[in-house]
């Protein structure tokens, strides 16, 4: 996606999240790891501050809206949040055990209640509540990058944004 991303936009993706970033206001740079050939790795291995990544999911909840500027568009956001059909993703096991009911779309998975989740290995997650109007993040250093305790995160995710709302 990202080789996308740059196509479509002239600019490296490094330019476009600084861009993005900036107009955030966040305190600190966001970075992603490279691979063994020094090309940046989007599709995982994103840094930030949990302040940060708070700043970057609550413009999400607010369908690209950030401090009166509309940092991005509103139906790209939109789309986030419809997914594909879960009963393709429901055909892997391994996922339809972990989020029963999700599909996935663009890095996200997308949950029939209209919330949706990116998630990091070793525990980072970053979850956005829509109906109830709840942003949590989750940072962790997990000494595994998957775990059985995974199900009971989105089941304790879910159970934190039906409490607050």
């Amino acid at each position: 996606m990202t080789w996308i991303a740059e196509r479509a936009s002239g600019q490296s993706i490094r330019t476009l999240v600084e861009s993005l970033w900036s107009k955030l206001g966040c305190e600190r740079d966001g970075y992603f790891i490279n691979d063994a050939k020094g090309k940046v790795c989007t599709g995982a291995g994103f840094n930030a501050t949990l302040r940060d990544m708070a700043r970057f999911a609550l413009m999400i909840s607010k369908k690209g809206q950030w401090n009166g500027g509309q940092l991005l568009a509103a139906d790209t956001v939109d789309r986030l949040f419809q997914g594909p059909d879960p009963v393709h993703y429901g055909l892997n096991k391994d996922y339809s055990q972990w989020t029963p009911g999700a599909s996935s779309r663009s890095q996200w998975y997308v949950h029939a209640d209209e919330s949706i989740m990116a998630v990091g290995i070793h525990g980072q997650i970053i979850y956005i509540n829509k109906p109830c109007n709840v942003v949590v993040i989750k940072q962790s250093s997990a000494p595994e990058a998957e775990s059985p305790l995974d199900l009971d995160t989105v089941v304790m995710l879910k159970t934190i944004a039906e409490h607050l709302a």
